[in-house]
């Protein structure tokens, strides 16, 4: 009995008030709708677990390559439990935000919903990569489990890859939901004890029923706070591609100052002249397949300013119409970044073209991915053949034990030096001097190694050394030779001091 009572005592301290859990305070049917809708147009995950029995109640836009292969098979289901209890850890204030790597290779993060300081439930988005997949990590990941492997790997290139720092946005925005949320739950939370306490009073009952209304209008609010906290405009358009409803953000990024210049136009209109035809046909394409993902379109305002856009629709049918709800993100600052790259790959190649050193950059399995021109000359090779190269594999790194340096540098962390002769793969015969350095390149370890040929050096050093050896000789002949006068001198001192006597 008293194990009992204290099972009942733990469980109430999980709740808000001890009795009110998350199914008390939220629609979860309504909640759902909105998650559905959320993920069919942005083609983010969204789950929603109680706390702390961990069930399930809101699943949607999960990728095939967690529900029919990672939490089927009970031993990769074991790993994904386990994720999932850490990912709930420590969470327990409103805003508060996690994101992890799964155990089974995936990027998952999760905000807490709390209500009167109780974490009731936790948001997750996430069964996304940061960066492009290892294949061969997932082939041996199927064979691991027993999945089917040409399966598996369909279901791996399903998987969106996205920048961290939208997967932050997305999950910073499920963080102001999680407010709205724990605003509504603590409202509803009030109009039931309210109830339960002024049952008959009339005014309370009109005051109740008004608060639930409000509550009403936050969710409806929801989607709307979606884009409108992530500078993410929204427009609402006609199968013909004509303006119904949009925000002031989308208004912005047309040219416009007011929702009234654009309705009833067609979003053609302000399309580059170039991209009008592709523009047409997104709309197109989006009527017949139901929705158009990461579609990239100039838009052109009245003083030819150019802005280039990011847009995801998705058809949508509203009170018995059929609309294109779409999302558009100013990408202008994504497309800055992609040029700077693209000029400092250019900046870099020229450097390594023109560099008198040998410089080479292996990844940490590796695997040659950067030469500098002067590298091949000095090693008998050309670039092609310096790229296919992978250091491990290399005798002539064994024989001349650059591959232990090299082994030695990745392992501590620690830059190493080398001087040694060396015959390269080639058959290049060389002095060379090298640096061996550890740099983290996309957050992975690689290799840095800068070398020179010092032939010439060794050469010159070696001629010094041999005339420092004949030097040495004369001066030893020479210093005998002084000797052996002075010991004749000694010896005719003697003879005259024996005739005097």
């Amino acid at each position: 009995m008293t194990k009992l009572l204290n099972s009942r005592e733990a469980i109430k301290a999980d709740l808000v008030d001890g009795k009110y859990s998350i199914r008390d305070l939220i629609d979860i049917e309504k909640l759902k709708r909105i998650f559905h809708l959320f993920s069919d147009t942005t083609g983010n995950s969204v789950g929603f677990v109680s706390y702390p029995d961990g069930e399930l109640l809101i699943g949607a836009g999960w990728r095939d390559i967690c529900t029919k292969f990672h939490r089927v098979h009970l031993e990769s289901l074991k790993i994904c439990e386990k994720s999932d209890a850490i990912m709930v850890e420590n969470l327990n204030t409103t805003g508060q935000l996690k994101i992890i790597s799964c155990g089974l290779g995936l990027m998952d993060g999760a905000t807490p919903i709390v209500i009167k300081g109780k974490h009731l439930a936790t948001l997750i988005s996430g069964q996304v990569f940061f960066k492009e997949p290892d294949i061969d990590f997932y082939k041996r990941q199927a064979k691991l489990f027993d999945y089917n492997e040409k399966e598996y790997l369909v279901a791996l290139k399903k998987v969106p890859v996205v920048s961290e720092e939208k997967f932050k946005a997305t999950i910073s925005w499920l963080g102001e939901m999680a407010s709205l949320i724990a605003e509504l739950g603590y409202t509803k939370l009030e109009i039931n004890e309210k109830n339960l306490k002024l049952e008959t009073d009339i005014s309370e009952i009109e005051r109740a029923d008004a608060a639930l209304r409000e509550g009403e209008s936050l969710y409806k609010s929801l989607y709307k706070s979606l884009v409108e906290t992530t500078n993410t405009g929204y427009v609402v358009v006609d199968l013909g591609g004509k303006v119904v409803d949009a925000n002031q953000e989308y208004v912005r990024l047309t040219g416009h100052a007011t929702l009234d210049e654009i309705r009833g136009k067609g979003v053609v209109e302000w399309t580059a002249c170039s991209e009008k035809e592709k523009n047409a046909e997104a709309v197109k394409k989006c009527i017949e397949d139901g929705f158009v993902r990461n579609l990239e379109i100039d838009y052109k305002d009245a003083k030819g300013k150019v802005t280039p856009i990011e847009i995801n629709a998705t058809v949508v049918n509203i009170r018995g119409v059929n609309r294109i709800l779409t999302l558009c993100r100013d990408i202008s600052g994504r497309k800055k970044i992609e040029k700077n790259m693209s000029d400092s790959l250019v900046l870099q190649k020229a450097m390594l073209d023109n560099v008198p050193a040998g410089i080479i950059i292996y990844n940490s399995k590796g695997q040659c991915i950067n030469a500098s021109r002067s590298a091949g000359l000095i090693i008998g090779a050309n670039i092609d053949q310096v790229l296919k190269q992978n250091f491990r594999q290399l005798e002539s790194w064994k024989r001349a034990g650059m591959l232990d340096v090299a082994e030695k540098t990745l392992i501590t962390g620690v830059p190493q030096q080398a001087t040694g002769h060396f015959i390269s793969t080639f058959g290049k015969e060389c002095w060379l001097y090298c640096q061996f350095v550890p740099v983290m390149i996309e957050n992975e370890q690689h290799l840095l190694l800068m070398f020179s040929d010092i032939g010439d050096r060794v050469k010159i050093e070696n001629e010094l050394n041999a005339k420092l050896h004949d030097l040495e000789i004369f001066n030893n002949v020479a210093m005998g030779r002084e000797e052996r006068i002075i010991e004749l001198k000694e010896e005719l001192k003697r003879i005259k001091s024996s005739f005097q006597k």
